[in-house]
């Protein structure tokens, strides 16, 4: 039976250490099942589902853009991307963040899942991962991809082929600049809005892409052979072009905002007016934290309550 279960766990006693020889888990004693379910087995389901859903938005919105660009190209091998940024996307710009989301997540406290084993049916109801959940983040990448690319386009269209200082604006180096960052700053932000349990280490994770696209890109973009190494890219020169503009800020900070506003609306939506249990099981948690040192009447009260329902 241990062994044909997705994952075996076996209680050490006075029967011997077959079961436990052959299980994935070894527990002490019997009481300690509650918690490895209820807590540390909810929290890993959990922290799966928005790993792989999170995965594939990002790299809707990465891949599909480029898709965009063909139909402008004649269906050529150009990409839109500089081939480094495409290179580096998934293991630098959007990489750190959701691997410390998939570690170290959690939605509510160890104590408030063991008093509430309701939320564990979070799992066994799929509410976390679906095939609803993954065909939305598939909508929403590609729709954040749109957005991205033919906003960057009617935003060229309408301003002019010239910038304030008389240079063109809309080549292909400075088109694959601004697409890039709004990338880079989109998938990062959409993780962050989503994150119910901060802690320095998923700061640093978020704040990693937009640093170090800002870091590697002053490098790349305007590598004069240093140290003797013979290197220029085809996009040398316009990072400093485009960050010195008020035109890549102002097209930056409207797309962003159109991308990531419709997710925040529709978290505190959902969050304050139509709740699932661990939405109330937040919301408890905070109110604990707040009252100071009055949190134990509060819990108690709670867990009163829940007795008496």
């Amino acid at each position: 039976m241990i062994k044909e279960a997705h994952i075996g766990v076996g209680i050490s006693g006075l029967e011997g250490r077959q079961a436990v020889n052959n299980s994935d888990f070894s527990l002490g004693q019997f009481r300690f099942l509650a918690r490895l379910l209820l807590v540390h087995g909810r929290w890993s389901y959990f922290r799966m589902s928005r790993f792989l859903r999170y995965y594939f938005y990002k790299n809707f919105v990465f891949t599909v853009a480029q898709f965009w660009f063909a139909f402008y190209n004649g269906g050529s091998a150009q990409t839109d991307f500089d081939p480094l940024f495409i290179s580096f996307f998934n293991v630098v710009y959007a990489f750190l963040g959701i691997v410390i989301v998939g570690i170290f997540e959690q939605d509510v406290s160890p104590r408030l899942s063991m008093e509430f084993p309701k939320l564990y049916m979070a799992g066994p109801q799929n509410r976390y991962f679906s095939y609803k959940g993954f065909i939305f983040d598939l909508l929403r990448g590609t729709f954040h991809s749109i957005l991205m690319f033919f906003g960057l386009i009617l935003s060229v269209r309408l301003a002019g082929n010239c910038g304030a200082d008389g240079r063109d604006q809309v080549d292909l180096s400075s088109f694959g600049v601004q697409l890039s960052f709004a990338c880079v700053v989109i998938v990062n932000l959409q993780l962050a809005l989503e994150i119910k349990h901060w802690t320095w280490l998923h700061v640093v994770g978020i704040l990693l892409g937009p640093v170090a696209w800002i870091a590697l890109f002053a490098i790349i973009y305007n590598w004069e052979d240093w140290f003797g190494l013979q290197f220029v890219s085809r996009f040398y020169g316009s990072y400093d072009a485009q960050l010195g503009s008020g035109f890549f800020w102002a097209i930056e900070g409207i797309l962003i905002s159109i991308c990531c506003l419709p997710n925040l609306y529709s978290l505190g939506w959902s969050f304050n007016f139509l709740p699932t249990p661990v939405d109330c099981a937040i919301k408890m948690q905070k109110k604990m934290h707040s009252a100071g040192e009055k949190w134990t009447t509060i819990w108690d009260d709670a867990v009163r309550a829940k007795k008496n329902n």
